[in-house]
């Protein structure tokens, strides 16, 4: 299970706890652009510039993450689209506008830093939300599993 993150809100005081989720697109070793909700805390890496044979080899290895996410297979078949329009190992550079969250389906993903961001309160709606202990994470278990 992933880290749990607890937030409160400064305008109505309310209390929340995130899961973090991570996406890629692409091979993001050399060149690439990060993307983060800050009502749902998901997070999208994607690569700047695809070529072909780095593109084909990812793709192949990430199959099955691009089949379970309407975004993912989005965003593939756009890059597909665009390495379509070029000749041999010619890169293409990846632009996209923007990207509504794929987790929460509420927010705009931003390109800001996060932790330099407040989170969305899911009550009031504002950006007021505070993460709650700076100096750890929490682990949280789910309770049916322990028996």
């Amino acid at each position: 299970m992933p880290p749990g993150f607890e937030y409160r809100c400064e305008t109505c005081d309310t209390e929340w706890l995130l899961f973090s989720k991570r996406l890629f697109l692409g091979p993001t070793d050399w060149s690439k652009t990060e993307y983060t909700c800050f009502t749902c805390q998901t997070f999208l890496t994607t690569a700047n510039e695809f070529d072909r044979s780095s593109w084909n080899i990812w793709l192949e290895k990430n199959h099955n993450a691009i089949a379970a996410c309407a975004l993912l297979a989005n965003l593939a078949q756009h890059v597909e689209d665009r390495l379509a329009s070029v000749k041999g190992l010619t890169p293409i550079t990846l632009t996209l506008s923007e990207i509504t969250c794929p987790t929460c389906h509420d927010d705009v993903m931003t390109t800001a830093p996060f932790g330099q961001h407040l989170m969305r309160c899911p009550k009031c709606k504002q950006y007021t939300g505070e993460f709650l202990d700076a100096g750890s994470i929490t682990n949280y278990v789910d309770e049916r599993l322990l028996g």
